[in-house]
């Protein structure tokens, strides 16, 4: 992490440089969770019918970003909040994903159980009890 003395020791385009980076990964961060909104909201109203699986328009990519630029600007306090922020919110992140896994196995294993248990009752005939 760069210093504030180290931050101004570089050349002025490194550091737009790294700004615009910064700025490029917030906004994909953003987007991420714009289109994870989109989903999730009316699926909460109203289960569709047909499923829908959520969409990241450029996984780990924006957190990734965001991270790496962090390391240069992590002595500003208010960067290290909004990049935080950004990457907490980043439905395309690395945690997300990791979060998400316990989820999908738990769903597939429900999906498996009621798979067993309708080709078991299927089995069993219509007199079974």
């Amino acid at each position: 992490m760069l210093t504030a003395d180290e931050l101004s020791a570089l050349p002025d385009f490194f550091v737009y440089l790294a700004a615009a980076v910064f700025i490029l990964g917030g906004v994909i961060c953003v987007a991420n969770f714009w289109l994870f909104l989109q989903w999730a909201v009316p699926s909460l109203r109203k289960p569709s019918p047909v499923p829908q699986r959520p969409v990241s328009a450029l996984p780990i990519i924006g957190s990734l970003l965001v991270f790496l630029m962090l390391r240069t600007f992590g002595s500003v306090p208010a960067v290290m909040v909004l990049g935080v922020v950004l990457i907490m919110i980043d439905a395309g992140g690395i945690h997300w994903g990791l979060l998400g896994l316990p989820y999908v196995a738990y769903q597939r294993w429900c999906a498996r159980r009621a798979a067993r248990r309708a080709a078991d009752d299927a089995t069993a005939g219509p007199n079974a009890s």
